[in-house]
């Protein structure tokens, strides 16, 4: 289980706009989540389809139609394996991975096996809102190096703003501010994150067909895995995640 970065990091009080701005609470993130990006994206989703990640079925996951064929469903590298320690729920199920935060306050993160340190990946997701609190957000974590050092491009769909942070040594630094956007939507988003680049490290978040402007960090950190995270400051929350995918960036 990865500890929680240390009381006080979050930078809540900051007029930056610490990531307990857009979160309602400091992150707590769980587990881990790695993949394989480049040139072994393609084995990696071989693995998928051969049910030796995921599901770990041993066959694709299949989703039922209403003239009752069954089509198979897109694998994706990401599996409740990635789940670790905190108190949340992950399944994975037709090909769609579904997130439970039960801790309010502390999100939970997942990660994609196995590990990469790639130093640029491309993550797209479609996030839904399913059941529990309004007041929930999500995030897309990209060069993952522990809880302590990562980047975190956040979402909160009910108030329509996303935040780019950095987590370095357990302080929190707000790279973008808290923002507003009118293409986030409440229950669903069609969303991207890429990093790429050292010194600086480029983040770019796309919403629903909408590139917002990008960050560019002199302070980068060089490379790491990648994930996504789900928590609400009030209650528990259901996010399911689907048509994830790991490309190099676009």
């Amino acid at each position: 289980m990865d500890p929680e970065p240390p009381a006080g990091s979050d930078a809540s009080d900051s007029p930056s706009g610490g990531l307990s701005g857009f979160l309602g609470s400091t992150p707590r993130v769980i587990g881990a989540i790695t993949a394989l990006i480049g040139a072994l994206s393609g084995l990696l989703l071989a693995l998928n389809r051969a049910g030796i990640l995921g599901d770990g079925g041993g066959t694709s996951p299949t989703a039922a139609q209403s003239d009752g064929t069954t089509t198979v469903a897109e694998p994706t590298p990401f599996g409740p394996n990635g789940q670790g320690g905190g108190d949340g729920e992950v399944q994975l199920k037709d090909g769609t991975l579904y997130v439970t935060a039960n801790e309010p306050g502390h999100g939970v993160r997942v990660l994609a096996d196995p590990e990469s340190t790639s130093t640029s990946t491309t993550l797209t997701a479609r996030a839904r809102w399913v059941d529990g609190e309004r007041d929930w957000s999500f995030a897309l974590v990209c060069r993952f190096q522990g809880s302590k050092n990562f980047y975190l491009l956040g979402v909160i769909p009910i108030k329509r703003q996303y935040n780019i942070a950095r987590y370095r040594d357990g302080r929190l630094t707000s790279l973008s501010g808290l923002q507003r956007s009118d293409a986030i939507r409440a229950n669903e988003n069609r969303v991207t994150a890429s990093c790429f680049g050292k010194q600086p490290t480029t983040l770019t978040l796309k919403v629903n067909g909408e590139t917002l402007p990008s960050v560019h960090d002199s302070n980068g950190l060089e490379y790491g895995n990648v994930g996504i995270r789900v928590g609400s400051s009030v209650g528990v929350v259901t996010c399911a995640f689907s048509e994830l995918a790991l490309t190099p960036p676009l």
